[in-house]
């Protein structure tokens, strides 16, 4: 799970930040939109990544990356999830999180 995106941001603008360094890398990513204002996403992504050695990469690459577009002041923080539910095609979907901290910078 990646916390802390500017709500402007789009999936398509998401995907190209993520490209750059991790192309083909992951096999999913979830990017959920606000109900109130479809033009704005939640704030947060899950990406699920086709080998964890690349979670791990990611993870260095990333950690408390600055957003470049919108102005953001917004850090981005990666917590690891467990998908109890298909990411697509289910009402309730049961996650867990916990924080990825313990990993060496």
């Amino acid at each position: 799970m990646i916390r802390h995106i500017p709500v402007k941001y789009t999936q398509k603008q998401l995907e190209a930040e993520f490209e750059k360094t991790h192309k083909g890398t992951y096999s999913c990513l979830d990017f959920p939109k606000a109900k109130d204002n479809p033009s704005n996403n939640l704030g947060y992504c899950f990406i699920d990544f086709i080998n964890p050695l690349f979670l791990v990469d990611f993870y260095h690459r990333y950690k408390g990356h600055e957003w470049t577009m919108y102005n953001s002041k917004k850090k981005l923080e990666i917590r690891y999830g467990t998908k109890k539910a298909k990411l697509k095609g289910h009402k309730r979907q049961n996650r867990s999180y916990s924080s990825l901290d313990g990993m060496k910078s």
